[in-house]
């Protein structure tokens, strides 16, 4: 028997080597609806593969939407006072911005990136952000690159007239030295908020 059941294995797996696969394809039909609001299967964020990865974001936690209560990756500079508040945002889909009240000259936050932001000097780096300000600001805003120590790895002064309005702060600046671990630095010209 065993015998028996050893060539009937080996005749069949040969028949199925042999055998011809035929795909039938219609496309004429559509097959099952899958709904608009299916964009893939499945993602992973491991390691910062998303934002700070594919999606080439140096910002860490741009939009202050990784912790409901605290603003992840910002710190302070001098005695800023910084609170995260969600009432007269710029748009419905933001939930969260960072309310700053600088105390004067060269306060302000700075960002730590992703493990770093990758200053290389001769890189030009473009930036853009919404700011405003209820109670008025006319002043200079400084944005720039600087090691963790808080020297500057370059910098570019943006005058601005904020008033409780949203508007968009573009510029670019380029940089003057090299450091693997930078920060990004936000900082005003005098106390405001």
């Amino acid at each position: 028997i065993q015998r028996l059941l050893s060539t009937f294995l080996a005749i069949f797996y040969i028949a199925l080597l042999s055998a011809q696969i035929t795909i039938n394809l219609d496309a004429g039909s559509r097959g099952p609806k899958i709904g608009n609001t299916h964009y893939g299967i499945f993602f992973e964020e491991i390691n910062h593969a998303g934002d700070g990865g594919l999606y080439a974001e140096l910002i860490h936690n741009r939009s202050f939407e990784d912790n409901q209560t605290w603003y992840d990756k910002w710190w302070p500079i001098g005695n800023t006072a910084a609170t995260l508040v969600s009432e007269g945002l710029i748009n419905k889909v933001q939930t969260r911005a960072l309310k700053l009240t600088l105390t004067g000259a060269g306060s302000g936050v700075r960002n730590e990136g992703f493990w770093g932001i990758n200053a290389v000097s001769g890189r030009t780096y473009k930036f853009s952000f919404w700011a405003k300000s209820d109670a008025g600001y006319n002043g200079t805003l400084t944005v720039g690159l600087q090691t963790e120590g808080g020297n500057s790895l370059g910098a570019e002064s943006v005058n601005v007239n904020l008033n409780g309005e949203w508007t968009k702060i573009t510029g670019e600046f380029t940089a003057t030295g090299s450091n693997a671990v930078a920060w990004f630095s936000l900082t005003g010209s005098k106390a405001g908020e």
